[in-house]
């Protein structure tokens, strides 16, 4: 205890140091103090100032900036990726000595920086359609995804209260269960999730059971645990789950069917990557040299008698269903090379437009034709177009029709299905390729949109997860990189960095079993939610 008249420190619930002067008893501090003072120092209001104004503090405001910048080193182009399961450290360890509404203001705060580290890409494009105002949208964008951070914390703190004896294991679905909602629905953002970093890590093991958002369970139950370590009363726990963790990610590694039974390659599959800058590719005045350079390129492919040449997304700049000329010369080309064509254009139907894939056989016929079923919003489409359609704002975003159903390829000795750019993010896309009955995926994709900045390396290791998740090979043809084949096991068997013109070509092979396509994307949720009730019912005994 404190003399009389000595100063008193105490942590207050966002973090921050609070001096009082201690009177040597209740009476004593009645009778030291003015009425106004007395009045002051037993508000109500005030405290909750007080404890919504704690994050201003030094402390509650360098260990959020902490968590986002050791969680954004973790991806491209930093590609710090063993930082991953201690990124979100000091974030936990704040949160769990925070009131719910000092985590709110903290996760969101680490959630914005975060965002605006990570996709300031994103800017890129948006500076095609709002110009000037692209700074202050990629700003908008990082303050609502950066929510999602808010919301994990304040349920993070809100679960601290329950004194329950496994914090970590709830932190870890919370986590996990935001980045669900985060990353799914008709404005998800599947990108920046904890695990998309993991792609060349033994972590990336656990997709093939759980997916991508098991990996974020996973780095965030490490992380929520690394925090435990800090107190006497919860670091043999936390130690614990650290240790279990990292032994779990160990044998599903050692066990991961793609390490130990990947099916040989049997198809070969050569992919043309022309660099068509932005500026050059939707000029009419260029389409048939453009389109002679994707020519080229598959000819040149032939010699090695690929059964599958795959051209980028929307490579063919005219409407297809419109131009008679482009499909006949597209015949033609499959005709004299003998390999099933992959063709990215769009084509038109009255005031409908449509991003799609067309397969052409090795007899010049078109065999199916896929469109793109998860547009980009606020790109391709305009989410509550009704409501925001009479904003001049949104004026210049495109009106594509999605389509409603996955489509399977069978001109090709391996029967393949596409996702077209936005889609390779999302797992349950590649799900249902799969599940319909494709035996390789191929993503077609413009990363030219986003130039040479961190955008089309993120989504590369995109592709990567999907191949683990579904053990299938994946082709990937990206209209200036990267493009290249995956294998099962999500290492790049070929691959045409950034930024140059070539064509290669690869085999790839039929799919390796995984957990992960058995169960299907539920199984991360379930997870999620049977942790979460654990937590919430195993409390911790009181000393």
């Amino acid at each position: 205890m404190s003399p009389a008249g000595m100063p008193t420190f105490g942590l207050l619930p966002g973090g921050s140091v609070t001096i009082l002067p201690q009177a040597p008893s209740a009476n004593a501090a009645a009778t030291t103090r003015t009425p106004n003072q007395r009045s002051m120092s037993t508000s109500r209001p005030l405290d909750a100032i007080v404890r919504i104004a704690a994050p201003a503090t030094v402390t509650s405001l360098a260990l959020p900036a902490l968590s986002a910048v050791l969680l954004a080193a973790t991806f491209p182009k930093i590609n710090a990726a063993w930082l991953g399961p201690i990124a979100l450290a000091p974030l936990f360890w704040l949160w769990r000595r925070s009131s719910w509404k000092s985590a709110l203001l903290s996760g969101w705060l680490a959630g914005t920086l975060f965002f605006l580290l990570t996709m300031a890409w994103i800017g890129t494009s948006l500076g095609e359609y709002v110009g000037t105002l692209a700074p202050l949208a990629v700003v908008l964008f990082a303050a609502i995804e950066g929510l999602f951070f808010g919301v994990a914390g304040a349920a993070c703190a809100r679960l601290a209260v329950t004194r329950t004896a496994l914090w970590p294991l709830g932190c870890a679905a919370l986590w996990t269960l935001l980045e669900l909602a985060r990353g799914n629905g008709p404005v998800g953002v599947p990108f920046g999730l904890l695990g998309d970093a993991q792609a060349a890590t033994p972590f990336i093991a656990i997709a093939a059971y759980l997916g991508v958002y098991g990996i974020s369970f996973a780095l965030a139950l490490i992380s929520a645990a690394t925090a435990d370590l800090c107190a006497d009363a919860t670091r043999r726990s936390g130690a614990a789950w650290i240790v279990g963790t990292l032994a779990l990610t160990g044998v599903s590694w050692w066990l991961w069917p793609a390490r130990v039974h990947a099916a040989a390659p049997t198809m070969r599959v050569a992919v043309v990557q022309g660099n068509v800058s932005q500026d050059v590719k939707w000029s009419p005045q260029f389409f048939w040299s453009e389109f002679g350079r994707y020519e080229r390129g598959t000819l040149a492919a032939a010699a090695g008698d690929p059964a599958l040449v795959v051209w980028p997304e929307t490579v063919v700049t005219t409407f297809l269903n419109e131009s008679p000329a482009v499909r006949d010369r597209l015949s033609q080309l499959a005709r004299r090379t003998g390999s099933a064509l992959l063709i990215g254009t769009d084509s038109r139907s009255g005031k409908h437009l449509a991003n799609q894939m067309w397969g052409y056989g090795r007899n010049g016929n078109v065999e199916a034709i896929y469109t793109k079923r998860n547009l980009v919003p606020f790109a391709e489409y305009l989410p509550l177009e009704g409501l925001l359609g009479a904003i001049p704002l949104f004026d210049p975003v495109s009106r594509f029709s999605a389509g409603s159903a996955a489509v399977v390829f069978h001109d090709a000795p391996l029967p393949y299905s596409a996702l077209i750019c936005y889609e390779s993010a999302f797992p349950r896309d590649a799900w249902d390729m799969l599940r319909a009955g494709a035996q390789v995926l191929v993503i077609a994709t413009d990363d030219a949109w986003f130039g040479t900045s961190a955008g089309p390396y993120q989504h590369a290791e995109l592709a990567q997860l999907r191949a683990v998740e579904e053990g299938a090979y994946v082709v990937r043809a990206a209209a200036t990189g990267i493009s290249g084949i995956i294998a099962p096991d999500g290492t790049w068997r070929m691959r045409i960095p950034l930024g140059v013109e070539r064509t290669e070509s690869g085999m790839v092979g039929a799919p390796t079993w995984t957990p992960y396509r058995a169960v299907g994307p539920w199984g991360p949720p379930v997870l999620a939610l049977l942790a979460l009730a654990a937590a919430l019912a195993v409390r911790r005994s009181r000393i």
